[in-house]
């Protein structure tokens, strides 16, 4: 846990390695930063952030998550695995199975900041999207492979805060495409679009070379920043305002191990 009010750090929850539960993953929280969800193998863990104390344990799946997303009223929680799709409805403690995946491995799950049962996932190459109250066929499926080359397997999504459409979908060949999931065609932006007057909307490109294999993707609150974890360790600040200059890299791991999380707090608090 981190403090801003004197940049110190503190472990909140650690295990022994006689324990053997396996490294921690999917790092989300909730109830305003008291409660952390995390999992470790086909589990997933609830913490609470003040005492390190296991609050709640779900054990739907057979094989390792690989990705976990909170709905925006977080009473929804999507765990996926490479094989299955989990949504579990946490005050009614159950769970439903997605049906009707597309050929691939589940590689991404995001749910959509504006609609609680909206699902965005990465399968394979293709984005796919469903509406959690009807699990039994997604909405649509949108391909990300490209005329001039195959970009990889989708590794994360990130939904714009203020856009009900526009999506950035980071590549595992290091790639980060924008598009409109409505469209179904890349978003190309022009100077009607005006979410934040400083940011001239026609420099935004189709498609990104982050010039690194991406971990993880996710929007700034105000929606004007992407941060994108790499595979050797790095985090990439991209300013939509002045994408021309490149990203601003911050060394995590000096050692190179991959970035697994990324999280930011919306509101930032004096303890915090």
């Amino acid at each position: 846990r981190y403090s801003a009010s004197d940049s110190s750090l503190a472990i909140t929850y650690s295990t022994t390695p006689s324990e053997q539960l396996g490294p921690l993953s999917c790092l989300l929280n909730k109830d305003n930063g008291e409660t952390l969800i995390f999992s470790r193998r086909a589990d997933i863990y609830f913490v609470d952030s003040q005492s390190g104390k296991i609050t709640r344990t779900l054990d739907t799946h057979r094989t390792p998550i690989i990705s976990l997303s909170l709905s925006i009223n977080n009473t929804l929680l999507a765990s996926a695995s490479s094989t299955a799709v989990h949504v579990h409805n946490l005050p009614l403690a159950s769970h439903t199975v997605l049906r009707g995946l597309p050929p691939g491995e589940v590689t991404a799950c995001r749910f959509h900041p504006h609609f609680h049962t909206r699902l965005l996932l990465g399968v394979g190459s293709a984005l796919v999207i469903y509406d959690t109250a009807k699990p039994s066929a997604p909405l649509k499926v949108i391909s990300m492979d490209k005329a001039e080359g195959d970009h990889g397997d989708i590794v994360a999504i990130a939904c714009s805060p203020f856009s009900k459409t526009f999506a950035a979908v980071a590549c595992r060949r290091g790639f980060l495409n924008f598009l409109d999931i409505e469209k179904q065609k890349a978003y190309v932006w022009d100077t009607r679009f005006t979410l934040h007057s400083d940011i001239d909307w026609t420099r935004l490109y189709n498609t990104l070379d982050l010039q690194a294999p991406p971990t993880g993707l996710v929007f700034s609150p105000e929606g004007i920043m992407l941060y994108v974890g790499t595979e050797d360790g790095k985090l990439l600040h991209i300013d939509l305002r002045a994408l021309d200059k490149g990203p601003r890299t911050i060394t995590i791991s000096d050692t190179g191990e991959h970035i697994t999380s990324i999280c930011i707090q919306v509101r930032a608090w004096p303890d915090d």
